[in-house]
């Protein structure tokens, strides 16, 4: 048996790969929304135990019930990619300032990462 070389094992390898990972958009997105759909339901659940109030906002209704996919990118162009975000403009907005914070982001930023994280399941959880 011979030995193969290095280059031809590569190649092989490289068209094994390709030949994986090549697939349409329309594929794509197909597999993407169905992610982006399993992240929503998750997303819904985490935000009712953590955030949910029983406040009856009729004008916007709560954060975890305005929750869509949409199967574009954030610009709206079909690429294969798969959006999770919220319809609400309000709700979004209260969502990044519950993640990020609203005071010294910048100073959370430069601390090392165990602190960093440290810091982030203190003030999200």
């Amino acid at each position: 048996m011979a030995m193969v070389g290095l280059d031809e094992a590569l190649e092989s390898w490289l068209e094994t790969v390709a030949s994986i990972g090549d697939i349409t958009p329309a594929e794509q997105a197909k597999i993407t929304t169905a992610g982006a759909k399993v992240f929503q339901k998750e997303l819904e659940e985490v935000t009712r135990q953590k955030h949910y109030s029983n406040k009856k906002d009729l004008k916007y209704g709560h954060m975890a019930d305005g929750l869509s996919v949409q199967s574009t990118n954030a610009d709206g162009r079909k690429n294969g990619v798969a959006t999770v975000g919220w319809k609400n403009n309000y709700h979004a907005q209260n969502a990044r300032r519950l993640n990020d914070g609203t005071k010294n982001t910048a100073l959370i930023i430069s601390l090392p990462m165990s602190k960093t994280i440290a810091l982030y399941r203190k003030r999200c959880y």
